[in-house]
C-alpha cells in the first residue's frame, strides 16, 4: 500500500510537427535571450537543425555554437567543452541531439554557475548553485534526457557511467518534433525505440513507482508496442509518427 507520494512535472514539454522552427519565438517568450548550442555533429547539417539555429539567431543574441563529436561523453570532456565558453555570460543552453548532447548542455548548464571540475558533482545533489536555465530538443526518441534531471558522463579511470544528478538539469523548454526524428537511420530508430521500451517497464515496476506514474509507463508501453515497427518501417509517415513520437518522447 502507498500511503504518499510525490509528482512534479518541471519542464514546459511542447509537441508538434515542425514546431522546432518556432524554438527561437518561445525561448523569446521565456525571457530567454543569450544562449550557447551545443549541437550533435550526426545531425548539424540536417536542414531541420539548421532551420533550428536559424530561428534562435533570429530572436536571440546567439553567443556561440558549439558541435559535440562524442557519443559518450566523459568527465573530462565536459571540462575540455567547458573552456570553449569561458568568459562569456549565457542566459542558457540549448542542447540539440541525442541523449548525450543534452546530458552535456546539462553539464555545461552546470559548470557556468558552479566552480570547479565536473566530476566533482557526481552523484546526488552536491549541485549547490542553480544551472543555466536548459533548453532541449532532442533528435533521437529513447533516452528521456529531455524529461529527467540526470546527466550521465563516463569516468574514464573506472570505465563507470555515472550522472550529475540535481533538479536544477530539469529542462527548462523541451521541444519535441517528430520532423526531426524522421531521419533516424534504422539502427538508430530500432535502437533508440527499444530503449523507451525499457524505460516504460521499469518504471513501472521500480520501487518508487506511483499510481500516477504508471499511468505513464502503462500507456507508453500500447502506444510503443503498436507502432514502433510501423514507424521504422514507414519512417516519413507523419500519422504513424505522431502516435509513436508522443510516447517516445
Amino acid at each position: 500500500m502507498i500511503n504518499e507520494f510525490r509528482f512534479r512535472l518541471k519542464t514546459d514539454s511542447r509537441f508538434g510537427v515542425g514546431l522546432s522552427k518556432e524554438t527561437g519565438k518561445i525561448m523569446k517568450t521565456k525571457g530567454l535571450t543569450k544562449p550557447i548550442i551545443i549541437v550533435d555533429s550526426g545531425v548539424v547539417e540536417l536542414k531541420a537543425v539548421g532551420e533550428i539555429i536559424e530561428s534562435i539567431k533570429g530572436e536571440t543574441e546567439l553567443i556561440k555554437t558549439y558541435e559535440n563529436k562524442i557519443a559518450e561523453p566523459s568527465y573530462d570532456y565536459l571540462d575540455e567543452v567547458k573552456k570553449e565558453f569561458e568568459g562569456l555570460k549565457p542566459d542558457c543552453v540549448v542542447g540539440i541531439g541525442g541523449g548525450s548532447t543534452i546530458d552535456l548542455a546539462k553539464g555545461i548548464a552546470t559548470l557556468m554557475t558552479n566552480s570547479g571540475k565536473g566530476i566533482e558533482y557526481r552523484g546526488f545533489g552536491l549541485v549547490k548553485n542553480p544551472t543555466l536555465p536548459i533548453v532541449a530538443i532532442p533528435t533521437t526518441a529513447g533516452t528521456g534526457s529531455e524529461a529527467t534531471f540526470s546527466a550521465v558522463f563516463t569516468e574514464e579511470s573506472e570505465k563507470k557511467k555515472l550522472g550529475i544528478n540535481t533538479e536544477f538539469n530539469f529542462p527548462t523548454l523541451a521541444i519535441l518534433d517528430p520532423l526531426l526524428v524522421m531521419s533516424c537511420p534504422k539502427k538508430v530508430a530500432v535502437g533508440s525505440g527499444m530503449d523507451a521500451i525499457v524505460h516504460t517497464l521499469e518504471s513501472f515496476v521500480a520501487k518508487k513507482a506511483t499510481p500516477t506514474s504508471r499511468i505513464f509507463s502503462k500507456e507508453a508501453f500500447h502506444l510503443l508496442f503498436n507502432n514502433l515497427e510501423k514507424a521504422v518501417k514507414n519512417p516519413k509517415d507523419e500519422a504513424v509518427r505522431l502516435q509513436k513520437q508522443m510516447d517516445l518522447y
